[in-house]
């Protein structure tokens, strides 16, 4: 071992070990993708000057995206939150399935509420004025409320067609949703990574922030990310957080993570980097194109031999995978728990890069 690599080890064992060593970010480029991937690539429409264009539009669309996010977030917690006020929780989901044309009253007051209250302390109440804050000058409250009453119903109607729900959450708003079921889907990919890998560095894309739900919120909740304590817990190399919402990465922040903003459809954090990636419950939020640009941007973040989890299950992702030299090689249904009595599933996916 010569001088200069004995101490570039030595550096590079020095920023593993501090909370978040400073990134060389970079924007997916089409000379990033080898050729089979590019035949894909001009499949969808992303060849040529193109390309710049679909990225230019992936960035303007993703403020509209968060700002309805955040429209879903401030509903659920003004109509179910007892932090602000003694009126009864309204259930968001249950007074979707009643299809109101207009806010009703109750709601309306405890929206009020809402936005007269000046807690003290109270961290969750705080974060959700500010996202407020970040949107009213274009959202107003009866704007959020139908806005989150619309994407309800939808939802619920498409229950019985999955191809129909993937084109709902493509147009979805950008929320922070997580609960404790996701690191079941941690916990089964676990068991197809070797050893090594939880040695790190990893990428969690896409952590998520027990904010507010859609239905069962309680303001008892403590707020945690759990694919990020998970990973944490997992790994005993650094594990580093990318999340779109400022919100999440403030919180992960404030909590001693290393965490920055970063869109996974645009951005690889640091090329050839990363053992492993971590992408659950954000994939989804993509149409194909963008999935293959996520996929892509990936890849890149991945050094030889690393490994990416997801649970989209969308046949795209296969051969975009193999394309991109990062094949699937697992793939295998995970359950999650019970819900009203109903065995929740989802998919853990499991990619290696070759090369």
């Amino acid at each position: 071992m010569t001088a200069g690599s004995t101490r570039r080890d030595w550096l590079g064992g020095l920023l593993g070990a501090l909370p978040c060593a400073t990134k060389q970010s970079s924007t997916i480029a089409l000379s990033d993708v080898p050729p089979p991937a590019a035949a894909f690539a001009a499949q969808l429409g992303l060849s040529g000057a193109s390309w710049s264009a679909t990225l230019d539009l992936q960035r303007r669309d993703l403020a509209g995206r968060i700002a309805k996010g955040s429209a879903e977030h401030v509903t659920y917690y003004a109509l179910q939150s007892s932090s602000f006020t003694s009126k009864p929780p309204i259930d968001p989901v249950r007074l979707a399935a009643s299809r109101p044309t207009a806010m009703p009253a109750d709601a309306a007051e405890r929206f009020q509420d809402f936005l007269r209250y000046s807690p003290p302390g109270d961290a969750r109440f705080r974060i959700l004025r500010d996202l407020y804050r970040s949107i009213a000058h274009s959202w107003t409250p009866e704007a959020c409320f139908a806005h989150t009453m619309a994407f309800l119903r939808s939802a619920a109607d498409a229950r019985a067609d999955p191809g129909s729900l993937d084109e709902i959450y493509h147009r979805r708003g950008l929320s922070v949703d997580t609960s404790p079921s996701n690191t079941a889907l941690l916990d089964a990919a676990a068991e197809h990574l070797p050893t090594r890998s939880f040695a790190g560095p990893a990428l969690l894309a896409g952590p998520g922030l027990d904010l507010t739900r859609r239905e069962g919120f309680t303001d008892a909740l403590p707020l945690r990310s759990y694919q990020t304590e998970w990973m944490a817990a997992k790994f005993s190399g650094p594990v580093e957080c990318m999340d779109a919402r400022p919100e999440v990465v403030e919180f992960l922040k404030s909590q001693g993570r290393c965490a920055f903003e970063g869109d996974v459809t645009r951005d690889i954090p640091a090329r050839s980097h990363y053992k492993v990636a971590v992408a659950t419950n954000l994939l989804l939020y993509l149409t194909d194109e963008l999935l293959f640009l996520a996929l892509a941007a990936l890849t890149q973040s991945l050094r030889p031999g690393g490994y990416l989890v997801h649970n989209d299950t969308r046949f795209a992702a296969k051969p975009f995978g193999e394309a991109l030299g990062m094949p699937v090689v697992h793939f295998a249904p995970v359950r999650l728990g019970a819900r009203h009595g109903v065995d929740q599933m989802d998919r853990a996916v499991v990619h290696r890069k070759t090369g």
